[in-house]
Formats: C-alpha cells, sequence, structure tokens
C-alpha cells in the first residue's frame, strides 16, 4: 500500500527486536542460540513503515537475557528506494536456521564461549552470494566457521525484489555468541 510506498530510502538498515519484543518460549530454560536474530527479522518487517512501528528501536536489545547467540544486519548499499524490510527478513531467517544447526559445543552450556563474528557478502539480482568475506574473527575457527556456514548454507537467497534496479545486495551480518545485551555493538 501507500505505507511502504512512503518509507525513507534509508542507506543503513540495522534489524534489532524492540524493547517490548516477547521472548520465545523453549522447553529446557533459557533462549536457544539463533533465536534473537529471528526477533530481529520480525522487528524488521514490524518496522519498515520508517519506525512508527517499532517500540522502543535498539534500546534494551534482548534485555534480561543471559547466554545466547544473536545476529544483527547492516545493509550497505544504497537500497534505491526498494524497502527490503520483507526480503531481508526471509535472509535473516534463512541464515538464523543454517546457523543454528552449525553452532558448536563450545557456544553452549555449560562452556557458553564467548565470540563475535562479522560478515560481508552480496546477493546478486539472482539471489546468489557474491564476495563472501570474514571481516571480522571471533578468535575462535569454530565459531567462525558456523557463522560462515549459516551463510553459505542458506545459498542461494530468493532472487532480489524486481523494483530494486541495482545489481547486488551488500550486507554486513555480526554474529554474537553469548553476549549481554549492553555489549552488542
Amino acid at each position: 500500500g501507500e505505507a511502504a510506498s512512503s518509507a525513507p530510502a534509508d542507506q543503513v538498515a540495522k534489524l534489532t527486536p524492540p524493547s517490548g519484543a516477547p521472548a520465545p518460549s523453549f522447553s529446557g530454560g533459557s533462549m536457544l542460540p539463533g533465536v534473537a536474530i529471528e526477533e530481529a527479522a520480525r522487528a524488521a518487517a514490524a518496522s519498515r513503515g520508517g519506525g512508527s512501528g517499532g517500540e522502543g528501536g535498539d534500546n534494551g536489545l534482548n534485555r534480561g537475557r543471559g547466554n545466547q547467540a544473536q545476529g544483527q544486519l547492516e545493509v550497505l548499499s544504497d537500497t534505491m528506494g526498494v524497502d527490503f524490510g520483507p526480503y531481508l527478513a526471509r535472509v535473516v531467517q534463512s541464515v538464523k536456521q543454517n546457523w543454528y544447526n552449525l553452532i558448536p559445543e563450545v557456544a553452549r552450556a555449560p562452556i557458553m564461549k564467548k565470540g563475535k563474528v562479522t560478515i560481508e557478502f552480496a546477493i546478486t539480482k539472482n539471489g546468489s552470494v557474491a564476495g563472501l568475506r570474514l571481516a571480522g574473527t571471533s578468535g575462535d575457527v569454530a565459531l567462525d566457521r558456523a557463522a560462515y556456514g549459516g551463510i553459505t548454507g542458506a545459498n542461494p537467497f530468493q532472487p532480489l525484489p524486481n523494483e530494486f534496479g541495482g545489481q547486488y545486495l551488500a550486507l554486513r551480518f555480526y554474529f554474537y555468541y553469548n553476549y549481554g545485551p549492553n555489549e552488542l555493538h
């Protein structure tokens, strides 16, 4: 409708869950690794109308929840006014599912190894991943490999939206293992 077409053409989009996001419940206690990235996708889809749909932006990101894996995403290329919210929600969901399946034992209880991995890549018009590179290592090969595999396992993604005139969409993913809410940057 008209609300989506009037959204600002943000050069950089961060996927962060609103402070009021309900915690999904899983049997077994604490939130499972990778769930926060799914919440981020839902929040991005909810707030794509220029910020009016959000409930507090990135304040209180996963407030009060302990050890877990989380992810954030930045769009590095010009979106040319195209609303990528729904598309990126699907990308994040696919990466999250693949990443979750690869998270190593050292990042799970009882060890709960901490680490941050930054990966940059582009999605081409047909949905293929190009230029995949590790932009920031966690210092642990197992954590890096799981994050990398989250993206390669999701390749190819759906083709970019038809209304997007560019040849690719450049992205930067942040994968956080066992970081507290105040440490995410």
